[in-house]
Parts: structure tokens; C-alpha cells; sequence
């Protein structure tokens, strides 16, 4: 009796001691790549073992869409083709129980490319007495056809702070004006693209400040595919001359509503001896006042002819009334007689 309670006990903590050896510890063998890429581009798949126990080698083998993908190159341990690698990676001692492996493909053709374990992967711990239970992922990832580049460099909007741009913005017009005071040094200027793949540069040609007169920003646009095209702002400053010209202007207008004489401009060239000669600018008078003198004078010449011919016909009628006395009187002389 007492025999076989010794070995029924022998029996029950053996098959926990070898429960405990073929559980003792786990792994995870997980395939890793981008999620997409495009035909004609090079991607890796990344092999990465991630254990509790200290490992000196792995074995199992992928399969692979060869269709979609080319192998290209894999780190030491991987090797294989045309659908199929053998993993068989030996005498490393990794304690950490960390493996990682690298694999290079190259897409041929659009699809969803897929790697999975075809075996059941081994790994060998460090300390052989221990087993390794291990978890597996299958690998999967979008190939899609390259877009086609963009021919685009067409713009949509251009701002402009500290100015009015004219005509107003139109993705046909390339040629623009600005113009600012003789106060403004410099413009903002914001450009929106039409396609987000183009690029675009400002080239000032006045460096840092606003020269006065013309300045002119060019605005290259840059498509995906090398397209180009240039919009230019002419930015013209007012300059102090012009400002000055405009108030002298100003006074005489006001001077010649005001019957005043306007003032004279004077101006002054500096020769080869150093000279400075003056030269005065003859303005006339007020054309009001002469024509207001003209018809002064015209009146006065016709008052006098009218009292001349009045001084005629007065002086015509008393003739004529003293001839009629005259007459008279001596026609009554000759009756008395």
C-alpha cells in the first residue's frame, strides 16, 4: 500500500514539474512594415522576437505574394525567394529573450501584400530544459500605383498688407500694381496655391526698402512635375517731389479763384562752374480781370457815341425850331406891311 502511494506521488509531481517546464515562460514572433507604399519603392519587413527566456535561435519559414513584391535582401539567418524564406537563425545568446531581423522588398504591382508563418516557429531558449509557447501575427499592407505628378502651378489668392492690389486677383492675370505713400518701406504679400503639391518663392528687386517709383516682386509658382509660372506685382511708391508738385498746385488754383497772383515757381540747375542761374516763369493775369477791363473800356467808347448823336439830334431840332420862327416871324412882318 505504502508502495504504491509513493509512486502515485512520484507520478502526480512529475506531471507538474513537466506542466510547469512546457508552460514556463512565452514569446511573441510579430511582422512589422508600413502600412502602404507605392510601386516602384523599396519597404522593409522587420522580424522581432520578444521572449521571457533567453534565446539561441529561431526557426520557421514565410510565405510571401511574389507576385506583388521582390525579395530583395534579409539580415543573416533569412534567406530564400520567389514566395518563400527560411528563417534559421543559430548560436546567439540573447538573454534579454530580443531578436530582431530585417527583410527588403521591392513592390512590383498595386495590392494588398501579404507575409504569413507557413511553419510553427521554434524558438530555442538559452537553458534547453525550458519550453517556449509562442504567438504569431500575419503581416498585411497596401501597394498602390505612384500618382501622377501635377502640372498645376496656378495660384488662387494674393493678399497684399499695405497696399490695394490692382486689377483685382484672378488666377489668369499674372501682372498686378500696388501703390503706396512715400511713408511705406515695405509690403506683405501672402499667396495661396491652387494645388498642394506646388511650391513657390518671392524675389524682391529692392532689397530691404521700397526705392520710390517702380519696385517689383516676382512670384515664381513651382508644380509637382517642374511646371512654372511667374506672377509680378509692380509696387510704386510716391516719391516727396511729386507730393510737393501737387501742393504747388494746389495754392495756385486756390490763388486764381481768389483773384490773387499765383506764385511764381523758380527752379535752379547747377552747372559745370558751380553757377546757380534763376529762371522766373511768367504768369499773366487773371483772365477775368482783363476781360472784365476789355468791356469797361468798350462801354465807355459807345457812352460817348450815344452823346455825341444825341448832342447831333438835339442840336438838328432846335435848328429846325428856330428856322420855323424864323420864318414865321417874317412872314408876319410882310402881312403887316
Amino acid at each position: 500500500m505504502k508502495k504504491n502511494i509513493i509512486i502515485i506521488f512520484v507520478l502526480v509531481f512529475s506531471f507538474l514539474l513537466g506542466g510547469e517546464k512546457a508552460f514556463a515562460s512565452s514569446a511573441s514572433v510579430v511582422l512589422k512594415s508600413p502600412s502602404k507604399t507605392v510601386v516602384g519603392e523599396k519597404f522593409d519587413v522587420t522580424l522581432e522576437i520578444d521572449s521571457e527566456e533567453g534565446l539561441s535561435g529561431a526557426e520557421t519559414y514565410l510565405s510571401y505574394d511574389d507576385s506583388l513584391a521582390e525579395f530583395l535582401s534579409a539580415d543573416e539567418g533569412i534567406a530564400g525567394g520567389k514566395g518563400l524564406l527560411r528563417v534559421n537563425i543559430k548560436n546567439v545568446e540573447e538573454v534579454d529573450g530580443k531578436l530582431k531581423y530585417k527583410m527588403t522588398f521591392l513592390a512590383k504591382l498595386s495590392g494588398n501584400f501579404t507575409m504569413t508563418f507557413s511553419d510553427d516557429v521554434h524558438l530555442y531558449a538559452v537553458n534547453p530544459d525550458n519550453e517556449i509557447s509562442v504567438a504569431t501575427n500575419d503581416l498585411e499592407m497596401r501597394i498602390k500605383n505612384p500618382r501622377k505628378a501635377s502640372s498645376d502651378s496656378s495660384l488662387t489668392g494674393i493678399k497684399v498688407a499695405g497696399g490695394v492690389l490692382t486689377p483685382k486677383f484672378s488666377p489668369n492675370v499674372l501682372d498686378y500694381k500696388v501703390n503706396v505713400g512715400k511713408g511705406v518701406d515695405d509690403i506683405t504679400v501672402g499667396v495661396t496655391t491652387a494645388d498642394k503639391g506646388a511650391n513657390y518663392s518671392l524675389v524682391k528687386d529692392y532689397g530691404d526698402k521700397l526705392r520710390a517709383g517702380e519696385n517689383n516682386i516676382y512670384i515664381i509658382v513651382k508644380a509637382e512635375d517642374g511646371s512654372k509660372t511667374n506672377y509680378n506685382i509692380v509696387v510704386i511708391k510716391e516719391n516727396e517731389a511729386s507730393e510737393e508738385t501737387k501742393d504747388t498746385a494746389k495754392d495756385t488754383k486756390n490763388s486764381a479763384k481768389q483773384g490773387e497772383e499765383p506764385p511764381i515757381e523758380t527752379s535752379s540747375d547747377t552747372g559745370s562752374k558751380g553757377s546757380t542761374e534763376e529762371e522766373h516763369e511768367y504768369v499773366p493775369d487773371a483772365p477775368g480781370e482783363e476781360a472784365t477791363e476789355e468791356t469797361d473800356n468798350n462801354d465807355s467808347k459807345q457812352m460817348v457815341i450815344y452823346v455825341i448823336i444825341s448832342a447831333i439830334v438835339i442840336l438838328g431840332i432846335m435848328l429846325m425850331l428856330g428856322l420855323v420862327l424864323y420864318m414865321k416871324n417874317k412872314r408876319n412882318e410882310e402881312d403887316e406891311e
